[in-house]
């Protein structure tokens, strides 16, 4: 909420986190693969965005992509740390992927396992190519890599979305790649 002794820096931020909390949190959930470790690198990544707000907003500059490589450098480093990822937290039991109103699937519980059997890295390049639907100069900028290494990334993680699909259902996978 706003008050009226805030100034303008603030304002500012405070509107940015309002518009954008969600999206930032989206992104670092498919980062994570965990909702409650999205909302804790959501929120370093403003902590660390807030501190170089009031330096940043006096030039033209663009939040929101700069918020989402913190986002993916926070990620990067939260996934470093091993002790995290001994822990699995849950909001509620897990439950079937598939809705009850005909055969929608539940986005998080049919992307979760896909996204968290690859490495951060590849993961991060597949979130920000293929949901966030970014290009691979812009995906590259965001992951201060060349697009080279972005293509490499994107052709690992593929393959080993491929392969993992082959071992769900061999005989379908086996069906659609003959008749290509």
């Amino acid at each position: 909420m706003m008050t009226p002794d805030q100034s303008p820096d603030e304002r500012a931020f405070a509107a940015f986190v309002a518009v954008r909390w969600e999206q930032l949190t989206q992104l670092c959930w498919a980062l994570t693969g965990d909702q409650h470790h999205a909302e804790d690198v959501a929120q370093l990544a403003l902590a660390r965005l807030w501190r170089r707000w009031p330096s940043l907003s006096k030039e033209s500059f663009q939040p929101w992509p700069y918020a989402r490589r913190i986002a993916v450098n926070e990620s990067l480093r939260w996934n470093r740390r091993s002790w995290r990822r001994r822990e699995v937290l849950l909001d509620k039991l897990p439950e079937s992927s598939v809705r009850s109103e005909g055969s929608r699937i539940d986005l998080e519980h049919a992307v979760a396992p896909w996204l968290s059997a690859l490495p951060p890295r590849q993961r991060a390049v597949v979130t920000l190519r293929f949901m966030l639907d970014l290009s691979v100069a812009d995906t590259a900028e965001t992951l201060r890599c060349s697009p080279g290494t972005v293509k490499s990334q994107s052709a690992k993680a593929l393959s080993s979305l491929r392969s993992m699909a082959q071992r769900l259902d061999p005989l379908e996978a086996t069906e659609r790649t003959s008749g290509e």
